[in-house]
């Protein structure tokens, strides 16, 4: 398989060094470095990238989960940077009594411990006592 080209296409003419970034979690289709913009990834996982320091601003799943990593990478002429992002997601759920409250915290996170979400699709949850429901709902970012 070939690697995704994230140089500049209005300047064919620039043999600007590059090398590879590869993202070793699953799932990922795109990554946003913020000195190049937004990148299809291959299904290998990795990406031709301008040498240099680049700072990963975001990533998308295939299922449209996203994360905002804020990492810097530095690619190195001729060879490959690995870095672990994406997936696969674990969900972590706590849950915490205040009185007659309960209160549930929702993350989820992919294979480096950062935290994905879904804004189109937030997760739910359904409470039961016995069989009896008590309250259901979505949870909310932030």
């Amino acid at each position: 398989m070939g690697v995704a080209s994230l140089c500049p296409a209005e300047s064919p003419e620039d043999n600007a060094p590059t090398g590879a970034l590869r993202i070793t979690g699953k799932f990922v289709r795109s990554i946003t470095l913020e000195s190049v913009g937004t990148e299809e990834v291959n299904t290998d996982g990795t990406l031709e990238v301008p040498t240099g320091s680049h700072q990963i601003r975001k990533i998308t799943l295939e299922n449209g989960w996203t994360a905002y990593p804020y990492q810097l990478v530095d690619i190195k002429a001729g060879q490959t940077t690995d870095v672990k992002l994406g997936g696969p997601l674990k969900q972590k759920i706590t849950a915490n009594r205040q009185g007659g409250y309960l209160n549930l915290d929702h993350s989820v996170e992919g294979v480096c411990g950062k935290q994905y979400r879904n804004g189109d699709n937030p997760p739910a949850f359904t409470i039961y006592k016995g069989d009896t429901k008590v309250h259901s709902g979505k949870f909310a970012y932030g």
